[in-house]
């Protein structure tokens, strides 16, 4: 989803209930777990980029 969100969600279309619901062992790897709705959107988009022959030197936001 981007923005540090996370949609979690099963095949079968079916609520993702119980196993979610288990915040024990979500909680290390998410600060927060609350059901998705229409009206939640993500402010930013993060993406990963691979770029082969760019000296590490030279690697930071103002040489992109």
């Amino acid at each position: 989803m981007g923005g540090g969100l996370v949609l979690l969600f099963r095949n079968s279309g079916e609520d993702v209930g119980e196993p979610a619901c288990k915040k024990d062992w979500w909680g290390e790897l998410l600060t927060d777990l609350k059901t998705w709705s229409p009206n939640q959107v993500c402010s930013k988009r993060e993406i990963w980029v691979s770029m082969y022959g760019v000296p590490l030197h030279a690697w930071g936001e103002a040489t992109f």
